[in-house]
């Protein structure tokens, strides 16, 4: 059985790149897959691909040469591995690793997930808060994020080691963007003077270029429920023209029709906003308050998922349900992709 089975090892199908010197795992351009305890020993490096070859999430491997250990990692990013003259990284490329940035043209992948985890369960009671900060990154990977936004939540940001952040902003506040994303500007503001109502928001620029956009600007909230008086100037400060129509907007909007409140903040119109599920608050969710909106030209939803509470063995009075929009934006030509790298 034993050789049967490293003979069905032996047979990798996809090409791998090797990094020498170089290792991956969580923070450090690499999701675990397997643990310590999984990841078998006594292997050669085309055993070692040919495991990673059989699961569709995995991405690279990082190999011990000196006892032939191998571990399986999912969504590497070879710009983020570590430094560790003990390993070599092995980076699958063909399959379903997603380092590379998509072709000039296609669509851009900004699925959200946002989240106000609530006061004081999530800001001031540690068991509480570290659930959250487990279930934010836990969720963040099930639904395929690219852009996370958690408001009332305390550190939220240690939820995703190795994405980029606004850090810690105003009423819990914080946007974070997964590897491959990066953070020109950014910073935060408590709407209105209340600082239970806050923001932050972060100049972006994705893998690839989206479609009349040099960068975007996305912005993680919590809206005053009467109104928005103040914090338009913020977002004009830290995003500039982006804003105006490059702009994504995630969260606790305290209304189902956030036109006022939009138009406030950001100026305009939108074009899309998603979902409109009864998603406030614990233990009774009459209120469709969160939502994630954009005023992209050509973007659209292909799907959403909307979670239960998470923290109801706390219980977390007020918590809204966390919800995901797979946002896809239309990606630049491939002429404008050209002028970019020049």
């Amino acid at each position: 059985m034993a050789r049967g089975l490293a003979l069905l090892l032996s047979t990798a199908t996809a090409e791998y790149v090797q990094y020498p010197g170089k290792t991956a795992y969580s923070g450090h351009g690499g999701e675990e897959i397997d643990s310590e305890s999984s990841a078998p020993s006594g292997l050669d490096v085309e055993q070692c691909e040919a495991r990673c070859d059989g699961d569709a999430q995995c991405a690279c491997v990082s190999f011990r040469p000196a006892d032939g250990k191998c571990w399986k990692r999912g969504n590497c990013v070879p710009s983020l591995f570590g430094a560790d003259g003990n390993f070599d990284t092995y980076l699958k490329s063909s399959g379903p690793a997603p380092g590379p940035a998509p072709s000039p043209g296609t669509e851009v992948d900004a699925t959200t997930l946002h989240w106000n985890a609530h006061r004081p369960c999530a800001t001031d009671q540690a068991s509480c808060i570290g659930a959250a900060q487990s279930r934010l990154g836990e969720m963040a990977k099930e639904v395929g994020a690219q852009i996370v936004g958690a408001v009332e939540l305390k550190d939220a940001v240690v939820a995703l080691p190795g994405w980029q952040s606004t850090g810690m902003q105003c009423d819990n506040s914080a946007v974070m963007v997964a590897p491959g994303w990066g953070i020109i500007k950014s910073g935060g503001y408590c709407m209105n003077g209340d600082a239970a109502k806050g923001f932050a928001v972060a100049l972006v620029t994705p893998p690839q270029q989206v479609a009349g956009c040099q960068s975007l600007c996305v912005m993680m909230g919590h809206v005053p429920h009467d109104g928005v008086s103040s914090g338009g100037s913020k977002i004009a400060e830290v995003c500039g023209d982006a804003r105006t129509t490059c702009m994504i907007g995630m969260g606790d909007w305290n209304s189902e029709d956030i036109s006022a409140q939009w138009d406030a903040l950001v100026g305009g119109a939108t074009a899309l906003v998603e979902p409109h599920d009864k998603t406030c608050c614990f233990n009774k969710f009459i209120y469709a308050f969160d939502h994630t909106a954009t005023n992209i030209a050509g973007a659209y939803s292909a799907g959403k998922t909307v979670y239960p509470p998470q923290l109801t063995r706390f219980p977390s009075y007020n918590e809204h349900m966390p919800t995901s929009v797979k946002l896809r934006l239309p990606g630049a030509s491939a002429s404008v992709q050209s002028e970019l790298v020049v």
